[in-house]
């Protein structure tokens, strides 16, 4: 499709964006409206939104916060609430803008579980964040962008263990390549990308110098 002679209302039945800000998105006299909402201006059958709309609800947790508004929720709740108004309607491409903000441990984990459940139905998976830590441990393919430009495009492990690369576009590391660079000096590999790498090279490091 392109872009340029398409609608909005036509690309946005075949592509969700979660935005960064819920507050932005939201708009409905309660959760439930909320997620009907584009069902219902897709023009789906009631029995058909009401299914989708008590399974979205369902999986993010939310069903009983139905009736509630969606402006008194929680930031994290909220973010799951629009998250389930673009699952609801099944778009083939979905974006999720900066998803793990203002999520505690357990709820980064849940949604890196939905993101491997939609990956399996064979959907286009976007996330747009700065959580290093979450890409990295998530996904095959990384895209670095700065200034409006894509500046590298690979491997988590090709892109997030590039030292002139990360700095280039204002990045951290991940936890354990930056461990791994300041133990360069123990011939630590530069390109460890995951704790369990570098937890078996100070093992094996530390029992060559018990020898």
């Amino acid at each position: 499709m392109d872009t340029r002679q398409c609608s909005v209302a036509e690309l946005s039945r075949h592509v969700g964006i979660v935005f960064q800000n819920p507050d932005h998105q939201l708009f409905a006299e309660t959760v439930e409206k909320e997620v009907a909402f584009a069902l219902e201006n897709f023009g789906f059958s009631r029995e058909l939104i009401r299914k989708r709309t008590n399974w979205a609800l369902k999986l993010m947790g939310l069903t009983m916060m139905r009736h509630r508004s969606p402006f008194t929720l929680s930031d994290g709740e909220k973010r799951r609430l629009a998250i389930a108004c673009i699952l609801a309607y099944d778009p083939e491409i979905i974006v999720f803008d900066e998803p793990t903000a203002g999520q505690d441990g357990l709820q980064k984990e849940k949604l890196g579980e939905l993101i491997k459940l939609l990956l399996t139905q064979n959907k286009t998976i976007i996330v747009v964040t700065h959580d290093i830590e979450f890409v990295s441990e998530r996904f095959k393919r990384v895209v670095v962008m700065s200034r409006g430009r894509i500046i590298a495009d690979g491997h988590p492990r090709e892109i997030l263990t590039d030292e002139k690369l990360l700095i280039s576009a204002n990045l951290l590391p991940p936890q354990a390549t930056q461990c791994a660079w300041e133990l360069r000096g123990f011939n630590i590999p530069k390109n460890i990308l995951y704790y369990y790498e570098l937890k078996t090279r100070i093992v094996k490091i530390l029992l060559g110098m018990m020898r």
